[in-house]
């Protein structure tokens, strides 16, 4: 597993969606963001993912949006 941080949006986008073995922590970075835990391949989907300059918590926005899951 590995360790990233997202802004509480993203977050909320996806925290229904997540499987069991994922997790996150309470305690939160300097900037308020969450720290989840991802499965590698997710990680590596997600960073394939990633425009120039752009945050995991952008492109979990991006995909949620396409997905219907939330609105932007």
């Amino acid at each position: 597993m590995v360790r990233i941080a997202i802004n509480q949006k993203a977050f909320g986008a996806i925290v229904a969606t997540l499987p069991s073995n994922v997790g996150f922590e309470n305690k939160r970075a300097e900037n308020g963001d969450i720290y989840v835990w991802l499965p590698p391949d997710v990680i590596a989907k997600l960073h394939a993912l990633r425009g120039r300059g752009q945050s995991y918590s952008e492109v979990i926005l991006r995909l949620a949006a396409k997905q219907g899951m939330m609105r932007l």
